[in-house]
């Protein structure tokens, strides 16, 4: 007869992928039935369209099953209680502060061991000022002179690079890591939206989970030999930009703005994030300007009158230049051919001073 007990003791090297504690220390394990060989595990889930479920039975079927007499396992879900949800994250923040003995890595621990000469990071307080397409640009003209480039989305819920250099299909395992994609031009892509089967399903995990990607994304990719790795961040100045910031070996931080002033506000708090966090402020570029009309050739400035490069000098930051509004931008990026567009002056200028810091 199949002990309960063993049952148990199986399904405790189980770990919820997201709060690393086991299935039966956070109390998730609402119900083990066994019917002569069989064994039904029934999981409490934190949330009812958790995303990493199926992970998770997958472990339980793996562990119990190496339990002798047993001949086959399945589960089910049920979704926890408020006040359940909250003694599972009580537990699970109580084995992270030492509730259990064994050594942990530190979570703020430097990434290194690569051979990247220069990380630099592409980011902005808020969404919606283009810096995917900047980020895509920077790394063309890098390529273009000659560096052996690679782009890191770390943008994990709102993947965009791939669309923009044309690339699809799932990346491939090698020997000494996952092989980046490589674009015409030689440029190493490695993105979420290249891990998924159907990129259109949305990323729906917590910060943790998403923290830890990141790290595998530097950690866990043979990029080679790099000159240079951009970085593609997600906006904000939360988790995520806080996790690159603070665990990759960043030496230049590029932000990106569009001329509107609530714009120019927030990223007012990615520059001090970035010098409160030691990473050294390359400037701001400005996208968006204004927009050339195709009929009379005069400049349309669609968000109104810049004070962007005035605040670079009350803040004693350098100012990068502007990119224009272009349609061919737009098209260029939805097709993938971003390799093939003439790079705007103020690209090529903020290369130059990227690389005139460079290792």
């Amino acid at each position: 007869m199949i002990d309960k007990k063993k049952v148990m003791q199986a399904l405790s090297t189980v770990q919820d992928p997201e709060l690393g504690v086991d299935l039966v220390t956070l109390g998730m394990i609402e119900d083990v039935k066994i019917e002569g060989e069989h064994v039904h595990v029934t999981v409490a889930l934190t949330i009812p369209g958790c995303p990493m479920k199926e992970t998770m039975g997958n472990g339980v079927v793996s562990a119990v099953s190496k339990i002798n007499g047993v001949k086959s396992v399945d589960f089910s879900f049920t979704t926890m209680s408020e006040e359940q949800k909250k003694a599972t994250f009580a537990k699970a923040q109580k084995v992270r502060e030492g509730g259990n003995t064994q050594q942990k890595e530190d979570p703020l621990k430097k990434l290194s061991g690569k051979d990247i000469k220069n990380v630099i990071a592409v980011g902005s307080g808020k969404g919606g000022v283009g810096k995917s397409m900047i980020t895509s640009m920077l790394a063309v003209e890098a390529r273009r002179q000659g560096n052996a480039v690679g782009v890191l989305d770390a943008d994990i819920t709102g993947p965009s690079i791939p669309t923009i250099f044309g690339q699809k299909g799932l990346l491939s395992a090698a020997k000494d890591g996952v092989s980046p994609r490589e674009t015409k031009s030689g440029i190493k892509v490695v993105s979420m939206n290249l891990l998924m089967k159907d990129p259109s399903n949305p990323v729906i995990w917590r910060g943790p989970i998403l923290s830890g990607v990141l790290k595998q994304f530097y950690n866990d990719v043979y990029w080679g030999k790099l000159d240079y790795l951009f970085l593609d961040l997600p906006p904000g100045t939360g988790d995520m930009p806080l996790t690159v910031m603070q665990v990759y070996p960043l030496d230049g931080f590029v932000v990106v703005t569009n001329p509107q002033e609530l714009a120019n506000l927030v990223v007012t708090k990615s520059m001090r994030m970035a010098n409160e966090l030691n990473v050294p402020l390359v400037g701001i570029l400005e996208n968006m300007t204004h927009l050339t009309c195709p009929g009379c050739g005069r400049e349309i400035k669609v968000f109104g009158d810049s004070m962007v490069e005035k605040n670079c000098t009350e803040h004693g930051v350098r100012y990068l230049g502007g990119v224009p509004i272009d349609p061919e931008y737009a098209k260029a990026c939805d097709k993938g051919v971003i390799e093939d567009v003439d790079m705007p002056r103020a690209i090529v200028d903020s290369f130059a001073i990227i690389s005139g810091n460079s290792k």
